[in-house]
């Protein structure tokens, strides 16, 4: 029989089997149980066993035969002695008969107990058989009655004992082919099939359904500084939660990564109540190892048969409507009905932002601040870059944009804050006297957990938290100042200094200012460039650094290409300053050594 009879075989063997039992099994469970049956190294040893047990049957059969034709033989035989002697007058003709009775009873009773102990043989042999019939075709719940102390009771437990080890080695192969090993939700695979089902059921019965996809918040970042531990232990909390706000009737399954998705039975409202529910059970806190860490959701919605009428379609569409709620900063959103080409690729775009996490491919690059006092370096500004695998090395403003409108902006954020204290923390172990400054977004910012975060990736970096310059650009705060403002004192209180970036190009006013626990102002370039040649932009850069000393702050600028800007702003009174006249971002393994050659004099910009 070929390949294909054989699997053939075995999923009908494994169908039938299961409406024996009167379960219902997927139609991917059941071709996986079928490969089992394939597959297994022991299902080998069973149907070895099987075939060896049939073959020994007509022997069994045969056995008792023998024994009847033996006996009958030896009761011919007797017989004729028996005449010879009595012919040759060696016996009485009476005895004769006396012995001849008796070796008739004997023999028959002999042949009588052969032929019973042979049809008891074959009974036990067919019970064997039997039993290793059942085990091949999946059917492992019965065990053998096996009490006698013979070879068959001993063969008899010995199947048994295989039974239970080829039970226990097909459920952990259909486990692992169909079940999350760590949260122990169905998977992609088993997913897909029951939506496939879910599709047969409500063309049957005029029924709906819905697809929930959802994507976590802030995990890459639990996983990074955290570690993979604790990012585990909230994977299965998370699944554990969605467990438990679904119906019995509803489907849970881990797609991968930090991507679950939901099959609900229901219409319009009841997907809706759940999203909002889960939405809910997400944004409580949990607790890990001792820490309280915060996680969101953004969920899309697709309906069947609105959304598609096949899987792919369902879950494109899931996806999109996924898509659009990270446009808008989390919650849930259905899918609006036009699957837009631009929607496609952006949703490519975000998968390979996703993915560059996962893979390493963002970098950081940091650019010199130099004190306009002393001429020294004190300074760098940590410039992110995506080494991206088919465009090349892109710069913030290739796809930075993108992630702040889709809220994965945040991601990249945390791992830039927290790869840039690990950095700086190495550069102050080698002896360099530095502060760092990184770029935080107004949607970091608005996040309650932010200040938390930065204290954590410090901590486990183990610099001092003053070191550390966040910058935010005006425009930024004043959006929702009310939601940052919680988040900036708190990050002040731990040590941590602030900077408005950008100024000069938002519309703060004074009064918001004084609200902004903040240490520095930071002049935006398109004042800095040709402020020597335009008395507008001279006079702007002069006002920013009286504003700053009436405030208390300090002042930095960037965008410095000339000496003469340099000397300008040192004329002004401006603390520090960056530039490509200063230098262009340095690598990372490129900073120590510059830094040092510039402040030893040999490379520095003269005060």
């Amino acid at each position: 029989m070929g390949e294909e009879g054989v699997l053939s075989q075995s999923t009908g063997d494994v169908a039938a089997t299961a409406a024996q039992d009167g379960t219902r099994m997927s139609d991917a469970e059941v071709a996986v149980r079928a490969g089992t049956r394939r597959d297994v190294p022991a299902s080998a040893g069973v149907r070895g066993g099987r075939t060896a047990l049939h073959r020994l049957l007509p022997r069994a059969g045969l056995a008792g035969q023998w024994a009847a034709s033996a006996g009958a033989a030896v009761l011919t035989f007797q017989a004729a002695g028996l005449a010879w002697l009595v012919a040759t007058d060696a016996v009485a003709p009476g005895a004769a008969w006396g012995v001849f009775a008796w070796i008739v009873c004997g023999t028959l009773a002999a042949s009588a107990l052969a032929w019973s102990t042979a049809r008891r043989l074959v009974r036990r042999l067919e019970r064997l058989a039997a039993h290793v019939n059942r085990i091949h075709a999946g059917e492992y719940r019965q065990a053998l009655r096996s009490e006698d102390p013979d070879e068959i009771g001993a063969l008899g437990r010995r199947l048994n004992r295989m039974r239970e080890a080829v039970a226990e080695r097909e459920h952990r192969i259909l486990n692992l082919a169909l079940y999350d090993s760590l949260t122990q939700l169905p998977n992609r695979t088993l997913l897909i099939d029951r939506i496939g089902q879910a599709i047969r059921d409500a063309q049957r019965y005029k029924r709906e359904f819905a697809l929930l996809m959802m994507d976590l918040d802030r995990f890459k970042l639990v996983n990074d500084t955290m570690g993979h531990g604790v990012g585990d232990e909230m994977l299965r909390e998370v699944a554990r939660r969605l467990c438990a706000t679904v119906r019995d009737s509803d489907t849970v399954a881990r797609l991968g990564g930090d991507e679950f998705m939901v099959l609900l039975t229901g219409g319009r409202e009841t997907a809706t109540e759940i999203a909002t529910r889960i939405e809910r059970a997400l944004h409580e806190p949990m607790w890990v190892d001792g820490e309280s860490l915060d996680v969101g959701a953004s969920i899309g919605i697709a309906h069947y048969p609105a959304h598609g009428h096949d899987v792919e379609l369902l879950m494109r569409h899931a996806d999109i409507a996924m898509y659009q709620a990270k446009r808008q900063q989390g919650g849930w959103v259905v899918f609006d009905g036009v699957d837009r080409e631009s929607e496609r690729s952006h949703l490519s775009l975000l998968g390979d932002m996703r993915r560059a996490l996962e893979r390493g491919e963002y970098e950081i690059d940091w650019q010199p601040r130099l004190a306009l006092a002393t001429g020294r370096v004190i300074g760098l500004e940590g410039l992110v870059r995506w080494n991206h695998p088919s465009r090349g090395r892109l710069q913030p403003g290739d796809f930075i944009a993108f992630a702040e409108e889709t809220g994965f902006v945040r991601e990249i954020t945390r791992w830039v804050v927290a790869a840039g204290v690990q950095h700086a923390a190495r550069l102050v172990r080698e002896g360099l006297d530095l502060h760092v400054s990184l770029n935080v977004s107004a949607l970091d910012v608005q996040q309650r957990d932010f200040a938390q975060d930065v204290a954590r990736a410090l901590q486990t970096a183990g610099l001092d938290p003053s070191r550390l310059v966040l910058e935010i650009t005006e425009s930024g705060v004043v959006a929702d100042l009310g939601d940052a403002l919680a988040t900036l004192r708190s990050l002040a209180d731990a040590g941590v200094r602030l900077s408005v970036d950008d100024f000069g190009t938002g519309y703060a006013t004074l009064a918001q200012l004084q609200q902004l626990p903040v240490h520095e102002l930071k002049i935006d370039r398109s004042f800095v460039s040709g402020m020597c040649e335009n008395r507008g932009s001279e006079a702007i850069v002069r006002a920013t650094v009286d504003l700053a000393r009436k405030l208390g702050l300090s002042v930095a600028a960037e965008g410095v290409e000339t000496l003469k800007e340099l000397k300008a702003l040192q004329a002004l009174g401006c603390d520090e300053a960056q530039g490509f006249f200063i230098a262009k971002p340095l690598r990372a393994d490129e900073v120590g050594a510059w830094v040092r050659q510039a402040n030893a004099g040999r490379g520095a910009v003269a005060a």
